[in-house]
This record gives structure tokens, sequence and C-alpha cells, in this order.
């Protein structure tokens, strides 16, 4: 029972490792081009990025919306441990 815990203990560090190191590179500005693709491309992001700026919100405030939203489903398929597929992040989330 005891080694079962420790592995757990070990994995929810690694992947608190991997967000932080994923949230640092989004904070240098490295996911810029990610963000602005997601908002063009993907039916979903880009539903949610025009319905934010039809009620107002300025490019930039958009954006770091969407780049959130990704972010999220990021960590929801790392958390499963599943792959990425398209039918499940394609559902615009509340």
């Amino acid at each position: 029972m005891l080694h079962l815990l420790k592995n757990l203990l070990r994995r929810r560090e690694q992947l608190a490792a991997q967000r932080t190191a994923d949230k640092s590179r989004l904070d240098k500005g490295q996911s810029d081009e990610a963000r602005a693709s997601a908002a063009r491309h993907h039916a979903g992001l880009r539903k949610f990025y025009r319905g934010l700026r039809a009620r107002g919100k300025p490019g930039k405030v958009a954006l770091a919306a969407v780049m959130r939203k990704l972010v999220m489903q990021l960590n929801a398929i790392a958390l499963r441990g599943t792959p990425w597929s398209p039918a499940q992040s394609s559902a615009p989330a509340a």
C-alpha cells in the first residue's frame, strides 16, 4: 500500500513540474503564435474568441482567454494520460 502512495505522489510531482515548465514557456511569449493559430483555426476556440470580441473585449485579452482555455484542455489531457483527440476539444466549454 505504501508503494502505491509513493508512486501517486511521484506522479503528481512530475505533472506539477511539467505544468510549471509549460506555464513558464507560455509566460515567455512563446505561445503567441500558438494561441493566435488556435483562435483562427480551431472551431471551438474560434467561436469562443469571436464571442469575446463581440462583447467588446480587446484582442489581447481575448487571446489570453483562448490561451487559458487551451492550457486547461492540455492539462486535462495530461491528467487523464490520453492522447489528444479533435473530438474531445471541439466542444466549447462553458
